[in-house]
């Protein structure tokens, strides 16, 4: 475990804290976002590969439009036409997303976070980062106080609980998620198509042309049918089902896996588990020459972002489970990320 000097953000420090666990794998967290900037793990070959998106410098992270890596919020995804009503009152939010609010705006994403507490016990290494959003700030109600903890363990596994406590008599709404691009194999693959894909899903959210959720609930259908058993991603015909941007309800248990990505190149497996009832996925289609921490610009359908998260646009769908936060009261949720390869599996 190390921390170091990443770089400046309006007059802060920036820190980079590495955590390692006794198998080789690293994860690389900036304070900028309380951002997940790489995390690295061994092949089938025992070869180091490092499975996110992102930059090598503070810069690129600064001018970042796509959520590289950061935690999001106070609401993740989109809020229809940047507004929303709680307790007869109307709130305007920054659009930033044509007509649409997305990811809180960058009031979590675009802000240095406070290294708050470091650890370091037998088999397991973590860091958390805390920081307070003030009443009124991107729109939003309430003072907030938000933790965010990562916590790596011999298990090959990055656990990431997310955290939110109210500070007024005043509700708000939160939703918060992390943001990683997945590529399991980067240095050989421009793209994630050759991933196999599976998640524990029957239903998802459909989008209007803006991305918007429509209130619907349908079932998986067509070539989206095909991701509850398992698919290569090249195998997904349809733009609508090669251009996901959606959000699947799990039907497995907090605990349970809830999905699986696996390059058959690496021999790498991802699985994930969630407290969250919904994982949001996004194949990056809207990526055009991103200058990433690669050589090769990352293209479309460069990574995948893996979303866990409460339903999008809660707020104003009476129909969907709330994210109202009520006053001096406590928000937590966790994801975790779980690695082997196809060397080290029985």
């Amino acid at each position: 475990m190390s921390e170091t000097d990443f770089g400046d953000y309006e007059g802060k420090k920036v820190k980079l804290i590495t955590l390692t666990n006794s198998n080789g794998m690293r994860a690389e967290l900036i304070s900028y976002g309380a951002t997940l900037k790489s995390l690295i793990v061994k092949d089938k070959y025992g070869i180091d590969r490092d499975v996110v998106l992102g930059y090598n410098q503070m810069n690129g992270f600064i001018n970042d439009d796509v959520f590289m890596g950061a935690t999001v919020g106070r609401v993740c995804n989109r809020i229809a036409y940047a507004s929303f009503e709680l307790d007869d009152k109307k709130y305007h939010l920054p659009a930033n997303n044509g007509k649409h609010h997305l990811h809180g705006g960058g009031c979590l994403s675009k802000r240095v976070w406070e290294v708050y507490e470091i650890r370091q016990c037998v088999g397991m290494q973590s860091v958390k980062f805390t920081t307070v959003s003030r009443d009124g700030e991107f729109g939003y109600p309430s003072d907030v106080r938000f933790e965010v903890t990562f916590e790596m363990n011999d298990y090959n596994k990055l656990n990431v609980l997310l955290e939110a406590f109210s500070l007024s008599d005043t509700n708000t709404i939160v939703n918060l998620t992390i943001h990683p691009y997945f590529n399991l194999d980067p240095q050989a693959s421009a793209d994630v198509l050759d991933h196999e894909l599976s998640i524990k899903a029957n239903t998802y959210l459909p989008v209007d042309e803006t991305a918007l959720v429509t209130g619907e609930i349908c079932s998986l259908n067509g070539d989206l049918k095909k991701l509850r058993e398992g698919v290569c991603l090249n195998e997904l015909k349809t733009t609508a089902a090669i251009d996901i941007d959606n959000d699947f309800i799990l039907d497995c248990k907090p605990g349970d896996e809830a999905l699986r990505l696996r390059s058959e190149r690496s021999g790498i497996i991802l699985a994930v588990s969630t407290s969250y009832p919904i994982i949001h996925l996004y194949l990056a289609q809207h990526f055009n020459n991103v200058n990433g921490k690669i050589a090769q610009p990352y293209g479309k359908y460069a990574g995948i972002a893996i979303e866990a998260q409460k339903h999008s646009n809660a707020i104003n769908i009476p129909h969907f489970p709330s994210i109202v936060l009520s006053g001096h009261s406590k928000y937590s949720e966790w994801i975790s990320f779980s690695f082997t390869s196809t060397s080290t599996r029985n």
